[in-house]
């Protein structure tokens, strides 16, 4: 026998995965087909039969034929993905195959894992006219006020912000998506200049994606 068990790791899922089962001796490869109830055969993979099971479950087959035949389970990755979230499927041995002969029966797990997609804000300082400060403190918070180092930890209502100099960018990694950003540069004044600054109001992230902005800092002179 042949038994194959599902263990889905990370986000779990209640979706079905599908597998099909294949063997191949003397260069021939078959795959299994279900053609009635108690009828099975061996052909094309355009005839296979599909089982399904979902995550703790465990599929069976009996009867296989020992005669030299290596059997292959085949997971359907086309399926498999979940919006939002990387997937990686594993299993106990390479490909979840074995050779089957009459000394053993076997089971083999697959693993799927499913990692959350996380976004990334890269923003570069820009300068227009005079660099009057030379060093420019920025920070990235969310909605409710939360600040995010540039490792995507959420460092709460404590302000974190990262120092650039002029034409210098940084990246904050591994933030937590979907969701939308607001940009905050701590106090660039210099006295004798008028300071303004043109930034995005806020950026929306969605899974996967990377975003890259300008910050600049215009500073006109003559001012008190």
């Amino acid at each position: 026998t042949f038994s194959v068990n599902k263990v889905v790791t990370g986000t779990i899922t209640t979706s079905d995965f599908y597998i099909k089962l294949k063997r191949v001796k003397n260069s021939t490869t078959e795959w299994l087909h279900h053609e009635s109830a108690d009828t099975w055969s061996w052909g094309a993979e355009g005839s296979a039969t599909e089982f399904s099971f979902k995550d703790g479950g465990i599929i069976t087959f009996t009867g296989l034929d020992v005669d030299g035949y290596t059997y292959t389970v085949v997971e359907d990755t086309g399926r498999v993905n979940i919006t939002g979230f990387s997937y990686t499927s594993t299993s106990a041995d390479t490909n979840a195959s074995v050779v089957i002969d009459t000394a053993d029966d076997y089971t083999g797990t697959i693993t799927n894992k499913y990692t959350p997609q996380m976004g990334s804000i890269s923003i570069t300082k820009k300068i227009d006219g005079v660099d009057a400060k030379g060093t420019y403190s920025i920070a990235i918070k969310d909605g409710e006020g939360n600040y995010y180092n540039d490792s995507g930890v959420n460092n709460g209502t404590s302000p974190f912000y990262v120092n650039f100099a002029k034409d210098e960018t940084k990246t904050w990694s591994d933030l937590p998506v979907p969701q939308t950003y607001y940009i905050e540069e701590a106090d660039a004044n210099v006295v004798g200049y008028l300071w303004t600054v043109d930034a995005p109001d806020s950026i929306t992230l969605v899974p996967g994606q990377s975003a890259n902005v300008d910050v600049t800092n215009k500073y006109e002179s003559g001012y008190r």
